[in-house]
């Protein structure tokens, strides 16, 4: 039953976008060109080449520059007291190292901007991706808006916006960004399961939050600089622990169990360095430490790791945090700038963390409580579906 419910889930897997945490979504900034051309507005919009390839079930078969030039042109919009403002010098280049694509470009009002503030519609993506997240940032009377765009909104008016504008936007975008990525779904699951009591969840996801809002504020200030796809693969590696845990958290050590998955990482990783998906520098600084880790915590008793799983719960953070600030360097805040968007990210990662965790356990309690659920059951068929599940992800990340 178990060797089934895993096939299952590997299958569902293998159509699930292997970066789940590069969600579908999309920024802009905004802001006048000058005081001589006040009623122009220039803008920069960047999207990641995923979500270009989608847009190949809208046009006819061009490049990616070109796929993205033809879609702006046909969802972005800017209106001024009912009239349009043409969009002009429309520009797409790409960034070769973090394979996003820059749009710049501009639109000229018949009126200036303070004395008659435009509504800019962005639909972009949508018809694709309905889930799609637009953040777009704005500067306007020396202060920066910002306003999350999705499917249900997708416009806003160029004027300023209160503080709590600003920081809700970043809350909702932290928030979705959690419940819409299903690896960080399935981690909260399996913390969840492995923390026998609400209190231990609790005292988890607190070490998960430091460890996140550290190398977030970290990446952004551009103190470190974390390898997208080896960042990816651990996140898939953090989920597979846990779920090693949830199954062992009763049983003995397992050494030899712990001794081949080490050696089965390197190999994985070695793999992903002879075809070249991942720099020879950074394979070779990440394998051996990756390795050991894996083994000296995968060879722990249950007992000393229900202990130890709060601290080691910071370490997940500070590998899921660096995935989290891939989307947020796009926007291209300032650095002294910075507070509002990571205070209200992080608060809408924890506060999206919190919600799944309470809903899991009030469904295993009412479950309890109305029928002859047994966790520990539970725990066993789920625990080894999440495990084989993170570690296609681990591989699957490397290699593609």
């Amino acid at each position: 039953m178990r060797a089934l419910f895993l096939f299952f889930v590997m299958i569902v897997a293998a159509q699930v976008d292997a970066l789940a945490h590069t969600k579908s979504q999309s920024f802009s900034q905004w802001e006048i060109i000058s005081e001589k051309e006040a009623n122009s507005l220039k803008f920069i919009f960047s999207v990641d080449q995923r979500r270009i390839t989608q847009l190949a079930q809208l046009y006819p078969s061009m490049d990616y520059a070109a796929l993205l030039h033809r879609h702006l042109t046909d969802t972005l919009h800017v209106i001024q007291n009912k009239t349009p403002c043409p969009l002009e010098n429309l520009n797409v280049t790409q960034h070769t190292m973090s394979g996003y694509f820059r749009a710049r470009g501009q639109v000229i009002c018949p009126e200036t901007i303070i004395a008659s503030a435009p509504v800019i519609t962005i639909s972009s993506f949508t018809p694709v991706s309905p889930a799609h997240i637009h953040l777009a940032r704005f500067s306007i009377a020396g202060e920066n808006q910002e306003i999350v765009l999705n499917n249900a909104q997708q416009y806003f008016v160029f004027e300023v916006r209160d503080f709590i504008d600003s920081l809700s936007a970043f809350i909702g975008l932290g928030f979705i960004h959690v419940i819409s990525g299903l690896d960080h779904m399935i981690f909260l699951l399996a913390l969840a399961l492995f923390a026998a009591t609400p209190r231990l969840a609790v005292f988890c996801i607190t070490g998960f939050t430091l460890g996140h809002s550290l190398t977030l504020a970290l990446a952004y200030m551009d103190i470190i600089t974390p390898h997208e796809k080896m960042i990816e693969a651990l996140i898939g590696l953090t989920i597979a622990l846990t779920a090693y845990d949830i199954a062992g958290k009763a049983e003995k050590t397992r050494p030899l169990s712990a001794m081949l998955l080490s050696i089965g990482l390197m190999l994985i990783c070695g793999l992903a360095i002879y075809l070249g998906r991942l720099p020879l520098s950074t394979g070779l600084f990440f394998t051996l430490p990756l390795a050991l880790f894996s083994y000296q915590h995968l060879s722990q008793s249950g007992q000393t790791k229900t202990k130890l799983f709060p601290l080691l719960t910071v370490a997940f953070g500070l590998v899921h945090g660096a995935g989290f600030a891939g989307g947020l360097k796009h926007i291209n805040l300032d650095k002294s700038d910075i507070l509002t968007p990571l205070v209200g990210f992080n608060l809408g990662v924890e506060l999206a963390q919190l919600t799944a965790l309470i809903a899991v356990y009030i469904v295993i309690s009412s479950l309890e409580m109305r029928t002859n659920f047994r966790r520990d059951r539970f725990e066993n068929l789920v625990a080894p579906a999440m495990f084989g599940l993170s570690l296609f992800w681990f591989a699957e990340r490397l290699l593609i």
